[in-house]
């Protein structure tokens, strides 16, 4: 028979039992003043809720859904930066606010990202997704083509018949010449060139010195104007060829000869490229012409301006924007779809800029892609340059000069 002490030993192994199960009232179940144990579970947290719904969890004494609390995203205290929200424990950006540059933004109001990310309006506001564009000048009459060099924008006016400038960011008009129709208008370092339809000539201004010089005569419906290598060159629509002379002095060199509308020039590393409007044909040639004239495409409707890069060509038609890789070939890459429909473009960087007739300036990825535009609601956009910063353009419906951030 158990004795009073046997009884009292089985209650102390059972009593310690429970209060290492966690069982809290060993005092109570012993009864003895001398009976102690210690345990390592720790106390429970005062500001804890007592229970949470099963899939949340308790952080900072609330329970929360880690799958959708931004300031508890995955883990208690990982919080989302600002502007994002959690979803399915991550941290996003919301759908009208995309990532950029580290943080969610609102392409429709911020300056440093308008439209896209790192669209920087250089100083003005950004609404609807685009920069507000500048008002440069007004009163003009029928401009041709631009130019931005040395801090002015430059252009070719034929009527009146000279060629001017302002500072590219606005300001007073120079007048560096006059000239009967001068049309096509080109840079290169210090030199600035230009042709005149009715005068027939290929004329140089050094900017550096204010002195203008003929380089070649008798050269009507010169249209089309480019500077590389210390060559001008250029097309003749109506008599169908292409020329170059060197800008310091020299022969007058025919490049290519009996072209049908030969309109649209542009200059590579390697070859010269034109476009013959009539002919519909995209064509190129060795820069000295010691070759046949090589076709790119034919069967073109309209082609009229073209530029090109390390890779690449690219020209307007009645289409749109076309690109032709000139190094491996392959079929015609349509750029642009209707309704867009250019007028003129200029490259720059991974970019072609574009004024549309629908009153629309366009930047458009030489790689493909989405158009972004840059302005809108312009009247008859035309001729088109670019600087570091900025794209300018002449607005043919109300004679004025406008600039946005590129």
């Amino acid at each position: 028979m158990a004795t009073d002490n046997d009884l009292v030993l089985v209650a102390r192994h059972l009593a310690a039992a429970l209060c290492l199960l966690g069982f809290a009232a060993c005092q109570a179940i012993t009864g003895l003043d001398e009976f102690s144990i210690s345990s390592t579970a720790s106390a429970p947290d005062p500001g804890a809720p007592e229970a949470c719904q099963p899939g949340w969890h308790a952080c900072d004494g609330t329970c929360t859904d880690l799958s959708g609390d931004p300031l508890h995203c995955g883990a208690c205290g990982s919080a989302c930066g600002t502007g994002e929200i959690c979803v399915d424990a991550q941290c996003t950006c919301p759908s009208h606010r995309p990532r950029c540059a580290g943080g969610c933004v609102d392409l429709r109001t911020d300056p440093q990202h308008c439209g896209a990310c790192e669209h920087d309006c250089s100083g003005q506001t950004c609404a609807d997704a685009l920069c507000a564009p500048e008002l440069l000048m007004t009163g003009l009459g029928t401009l041709r083509a631009l130019a931005v060099t040395h801090g002015a924008l430059f252009w070719t006016e034929a009527s009146p018949g000279r060629v001017s400038s302002i500072p590219s960011s606005g300001g007073a008009r120079t007048d560096h010449a006059t000239s009967p129709a001068p049309h096509a208008l080109a840079v290169e370092g210090d030199t600035l060139c230009w042709t005149d339809s009715v005068a027939a000539e290929i004329v140089a201004l050094d900017l550096t010195s204010g002195v203008t010089s003929v380089l070649a005569t008798n050269q009507p419906s010169a249209y089309a104007l480019a500077l590389a290598g210390g060559f001008a060159y250029w097309t003749t629509y109506e008599v169908g060829e292409v020329l170059r002379i060197p800008r310091s002095g020299g022969p007058l060199e025919h490049i290519a000869s009996s072209q049908v509308g030969a309109f649209g020039l542009a200059v590579g590393d390697h070859h010269v490229y034109w476009v013959n409007q009539d002919g519909g044909a995209i064509l190129r040639s060795p820069l000295d012409g010691d070759a046949l004239p090589e076709p790119i495409a034919t069967e073109c409707p309209a082609p009229r301006a073209i530029a090109v890069d390390e890779s690449h060509v690219y020209w307007i038609d009645n289409v749109g924007i076309m690109r032709h890789d000139t190094l491996a070939g392959g079929p015609l890459v349509p750029l642009t779809e209707p309704p867009v429909s250019p007028h003129s473009f200029v490259l720059g960087g991974a970019y072609l800029y574009s004024t549309d007739e629908d009153g629309t300036i366009r930047r458009i990825p030489t790689a493909g892609g989405e158009p972004l535009s840059l302005a809108v609601d312009q009247a008859l956009p035309s001729a088109i340059a670019l600087d570091a910063t900025h794209v300018y353009w002449h607005n043919a419906g109300d004679g004025t000069l406008m600039r946005v951030a590129r």
